[in-house]
């Protein structure tokens, strides 16, 4: 699944944790593996895809916050 994030006039930061299963999660350049347990967080400010390459359903949980005082591009 992939989501296009452009600019934002607040800045949204997304915190997953993988409760079951694994997946492989691009944000921009950047590539992660992550395994139930692992948890990453990010600012929503480039293109996001999530890829279960596996038969095996993934279970994760998505956190989201937003601050309009870091809309700027300033993070905090």
């Amino acid at each position: 699944m992939a989501y296009d994030t452009g600019h934002r006039a607040a800045a949204v930061h997304q915190q997953i944790w993988i409760i079951e299963g694994e997946i492989d999660l691009t944000l921009g350049e950047e590539s992660y593996h992550l395994s139930a347990g692992d948890c990453l967080s990010m600012r929503l400010d480039r293109p996001t895809i999530f890829r279960n390459h596996s038969d095996r359903p993934a279970r994760y949980v998505v956190a989201l916050a937003t601050d309009a005082r870091a809309g700027s591009g300033t993070q905090r």
